[in-house]
């Protein structure tokens, strides 16, 4: 038991290393992000950048999708729908809780965030059934022999790209004050 508890401490030690250095890293972006604007971001400007650059990824990303044939990165780019869809969600959330109750709404208005995630949840599901309806027909057009080849390189980059983004929405969005 001691050697698997002390192998275990050094594990421990390591996940709060890379935390602690992930925070920084997020720290440094948001110093950067707040000199640049004259001051810190607020959570909705966080969530309007996050919703511009994933709505912005998304359709370039669709479009590249359809150019090199994939499935895969079509898929991805729903996903980033999705994902744009949260979070103008909380967005919204956040601007209709600010209201406050009302006499008609004694608890606020804070419950619409559950109703638009209901939305964005069902939006992805028809989504999903859009991209699997795709998938059998290609898998049908394959065994015919009918298969379009996919563009292997401009998925690569386009890969690539989503990364740099993903870095930028998590530098954006995971700098907390």
């Amino acid at each position: 038991q001691r050697s698997t508890r002390a192998s275990a401490a050094p594990a421990h030690e390591c996940v709060k290393l890379r935390h602690k250095q992930a925070s920084e890293s997020s720290s440094k972006m948001s110093r950067l992000v707040e000199r640049l604007v004259g001051r810190p971001l607020t959570d909705e400007e966080k969530l309007t950048a996050g919703v511009v650059l994933t709505l912005t990824f998304m359709v370039f990303e669709g479009a590249f999708a359809i150019v090199a044939g994939s499935l895969a990165m079509l898929g991805d780019a729903a996903h980033m729908l999705s994902d744009a869809a949260s979070f103008a969600v909380s967005l919204a959330a956040l601007r209709v809780a600010r209201r406050g109750p009302t006499m008609r709404h004694t608890y606020g208005l804070a419950r619409v965030e559950v109703v638009g995630a209901l939305a964005s949840t069902l939006a992805l599901w028809a989504v999903t059934g859009g991209l699997v309806y795709e998938a059998f027909c290609r898998i049908h057009a394959y065994f015919n022999g009918n298969a379009k080849p996919v563009d292997g390189k401009l998925m690569v980059i386009l890969g690539c790209f989503g990364v740099l983004t993903n870095v930028a929405m998590e530098r954006i969005l995971g700098a907390h004050s």
